[in-house]
């Protein structure tokens, strides 16, 4: 069709003053969970209580599996299961509906629920600061770290896949997950 793309944390096709953020989506859940406050839900806290004492690589899984349950964050409403989930292993259903999840981002015109100039992440709490010009038509907006501290740029996008995907090209002067970009002139996102 001839739509429009609008990217999220923009004013996009909103009214001024709100952005084009993730909706709470309480039909995430699908058929067999429904989307409850965290504290009425005894398999969550269950999971909750199981997550203290696993070690360190087990937690962040687990910390993964359990976020990813969550059908919105304003209310703390989590995704009901007939069952605990950190006590079965990771399964492919589990995988299909992670990556669905964050492949089909419910999105709305909402108010920002940051002050200027900082702007909300998808998928991440809290608010960035904006830095430098703010969002337009030559560049899309990327959460990166600058001196040590996570901000939102607006970036010009041109396709240098050809470097970006040979593994270890450039990747000296660049932290975990990023590479040198020759053509840019800066560290950006690894592809795999």
């Amino acid at each position: 069709g001839g739509g429009m793309c609008h990217q999220h944390s923009t004013q996009g096709p909103c009214k001024q003053g709100d952005l084009v953020l993730e909706a709470d989506n309480t039909e995430y859940c699908g058929e067999e969970a429904s989307c409850v406050h965290h504290r009425s839900c005894q398999h969550f806290l269950s999971d909750l209580t199981r997550l203290a004492g696993e070690q360190p690589l087990q937690y962040q899984a687990g910390v993964a599996r359990l976020s990813a349950q969550v059908c919105s964050r304003q209310l703390q409403y989590v995704c009901c299961q007939t069952r605990q989930t950190l006590t079965d292993t990771l399964q492919l259903p589990e995988i299909l509906h992670l990556l669905a999840r964050h492949h089909r981002l419910h999105l709305s015109c909402s108010p920002s629920p940051c002050a200027p100039p900082s702007l909300p992440w998808p998928g991440r709490q809290g608010c960035f600061p904006l830095s430098g010009p703010g969002p337009s038509q030559d560049c899309v907006l990327d959460l990166v770290k600058e001196e040590q501290q996570e901000v939102v740029r607006c970036v010009k996008e041109d396709m240098d896949i050809t470097i970006r995907n040979v593994p270890m090209a450039y990747s000296h002067k660049c932290s975990q997950g990023r590479i040198w970009s020759r053509f840019r002139a800066r560290c950006v996102k690894n592809f795999f």
